[in-house]
């Protein structure tokens, strides 16, 4: 029989949640015919492979691939290239799916030929690993249309987990995540909307997403902030791209500009210096242009303050917020004295 789903499997280091990862996978009501599952060991240092190597040996759809570390986009790049499904999907693996119903209900979505992407705009997020119960979700559509109708709506969701992606989309779109880098799906899942000739968004929360105060995405190192920057920058390499409509651009310069000007606040926690650093050496002056995107008086003052002076507005921000929390201190104080 035909493979209609590929269900890609990132692993590194995770040998506390893979395995009930891939055992969500395992309880899909589905033909383990018509779908494989492929699983990438990206070069862990743990147990992981030797957990992933015994679990799948007696399953017949699963695939074990094991590379060096090339980070999530490096694994996914991987997954992409080995598999033979119609259509793709992505879960990360300390994460799980929890409606055993999944991929009957993505077939729900696929009679028209011109669909190539199925989103959806909710998902479970839980810091309790309550892994064995399942619940039936109850999905709605909300919207279809051309990729980049969706790209500019306000249901747009980068996250490359609440997808289903058909094959020759992404082979068509030749754009591959990039490696050993956070946010690695920011860019990616933006040029996957842009070239979608349909897309459906569905409001069905079927992925449950562990928040891992050790995960990736939970890290709040400088690296990661250099990452954010390298993504922005990537979005605004493909905003340049005179391909793009007028009406498309400018709702992504809309949201590029936003993020910029939130670094300074995500970088609040940080020496002063640090976040100096950053903006020299993460290359985010390259980002501080999109500030000029149908800007005001204000907001190119700014830029101005932003580009030549970095360490005046940290400190500024830093100050203000040191400021409110001493206010709020002492509130606290003269409540509890009052009392």
């Amino acid at each position: 029989m035909n493979c209609k789903y590929s269900i890609i499997v990132p692993a590194y280091n995770v040998s506390e949640y893979i395995i009930d990862c891939l055992e969500s996978i395992y309880r899909l009501n589905y033909d383990r015919n018509c779908y494989e599952v492929i699983v990438i060991n990206d070069g862990s240092t743990d147990e992981t492979p030797q957990l992933i190597e015994d679990w799948i040996k007696d399953k017949s759809n699963y695939r074990f691939i094991s590379q060096e570390n090339k980070g999530l986009g490096g694994a996914r790049n991987t997954g992409i290239e080995f598999s033979k499904g119609e259509w793709l999907i992505f879960i990360d693996s300390d994460d799980w799916f929890h409606d055993p119903e999944l991929l009957n209900i993505f077939d729900t979505y696929q009679k028209d030929n011109d669909i190539e992407l199925i989103k959806s705009i909710s998902y479970r997020e839980t810091s309790v690993r309550d892994v064995s119960e399942t619940y039936l979700n109850k999905d709605s559509f909300i919207d279809s249309g051309a990729g980049t109708e969706i790209l500019v709506s306000e249901n747009f969701k980068p996250h490359v987990w609440l997808g289903c992606y058909k094959s020759t989309l992404i082979k068509r779109s030749e754009y591959k995540f990039r490696e050993k880098i956070a946010y690695e799906d920011l860019d990616w899942s933006i040029v996957m909307h842009l070239n979608a000739r349909k897309a459906i968004i569905i409001n069905y929360p079927f992925y449950s997403y562990f928040y891992n105060t050790s995960s990736l995405s939970n890290n709040k190192s400088l690296k990661r902030i250099r990452d954010l920057v390298a993504s922005l920058l990537a979005v605004k390499s493909i905003i340049s791209a005179k391909t793009i409509p007028h009406s498309v651009s400018d709702v992504l310069k809309r949201r590029l500009k936003k993020n910029t000007i939130r670094l300074v606040f995500i970088t609040r926690n940080y020496k002063i210096l640090d976040s100096v650093k950053i903006f020299k050496e993460a290359n985010t002056l390259a980002l501080f242009d999109t500030i000029l995107y149908n800007s005001s008086t204000k907001e190119r003052l700014i830029h101005y303050i932003y580009l030549h002076f970095p360490l005046w507005p940290i400190t500024a921000i830093r100050s203000a917020t040191l400021f409110k929390r001493m206010c709020l201190k002492m509130k606290r104080i003269l409540q509890l004295t009052i009392l």
